[in-house]
């Protein structure tokens, strides 16, 4: 593995990066950097290794795999939703209130993948490696590779534009949910004040999603009810914005997860727990895997 000193230069640097993006810390980096050299260098070279570049970062790859409790840190993190922010299959970054939208999802989204699947991004985006290339690193065959890499991106790509119907006897707010689920580039299928008013908009199509209020007029649960109600003929998301998130129910009648957002709702907060269910539904009618 022998390498000139300029060579050797810019390969630790490589490594040095893509540690520090996998781990999210500098200091932890550097020490799998070093473990993975200590290692290499305590082990005869084999006519079997790859070329010294995959060599070395298999090597890294060993050592990542090996910590005790993989994870990435908050600067890893952003480091990864800054590389993928302009290849992410997203919506364009839309202006006002939802335009910190897409990197507070591609973030989140990223949280929930494998350490493994964010480190075969970081090898693919950071670093460049073909999915050849990546088996080789991570000791896997090349179409696992793909398949990680086509399953990671369904996973971070917000869902489609979506009907959106909305439960709101207040009509400011209202009006204030109608503009913010227009500037994610969902649809409003229409605002009902009460279950007769839901009822008439369900004749011109089941939505994709419910917003709604737990209170409406002077009934505490009324929107909970026009939901249940509702739900015996329909089955979609629901997120609840309401001032009294102590009274939502902690799952629907039929097990799916409730979303609750308190009021005054954040727009950022609403729009992720908005996405969230849309994605969770089409995660269990197997559209978006």
């Amino acid at each position: 593995m022998a390498l000139n000193p300029d060579e050797a230069e810019g390969l630790l640097s490589e490594l040095c990066l893509y540690a520090r993006a996998a781990t999210g810390s500098g200091a932890l980096a550097n020490r799998v950097v070093e473990a993975a050299l200590l290692h290499l260098a305590k082990a005869p070279p084999r006519i079997s290794d790859p070329p010294a570049r995959l060599h070395l970062f298999q090597a890294v790859q060993d050592q990542l795999g090996a910590l005790p409790a993989p994870g990435q840190g908050a600067e890893g993190m952003a480091d990864l939703v800054a590389l993928l922010a302009g290849e992410a299959p997203a919506r364009p970054r839309q202006p006002g209130r939802a335009g910190n939208f897409a990197d507070a999802w591609l973030s989140r989204r990223l949280g929930r993948l494998s350490p493994l699947r964010r480190e075969v991004l970081l090898l693919y985006h950071l670093i460049g490696f073909s999915t050849a290339e990546i088996a080789c690193i991570i000791r896997r065959d090349a179409p696992s590779v793909e398949a990680m890499l086509r399953a990671s991106w369904k996973q971070l790509a917000p869902p489609p534009q979506a009907d959106i119907l909305i439960i709101e006897d207040e009509m400011l707010i209202a009006l204030d949910l109608s503009m913010l689920m227009r500037d994610l580039g969902h649809r409003v299928r229409g605002i009902a004040a009460d279950r007769a008013e839901a009822e008439a908009l369900l004749q011109q199509g089941v939505p994709d999603l419910i917003l709604s209020d737990l209170r409406l007029g002077l009934q505490r649960d009324e929107g909970q009810r026009i939901v249940a109600a509702l739900g015996d003929e329909i089955a979609v998301p629901v997120v609840y914005v309401t001032a009294c998130p102590e009274d939502a129910p902690g799952t629907a009648d039929d097990g799916r997860p409730v979303y609750v957002v308190p009021k005054p709702f954040c727009s950022l907060s609403l729009s992720l727990a908005v996405c969230d269910a849309l994605a969770a539904a089409g995660e269990r009618d197997g559209s978006l895997n």
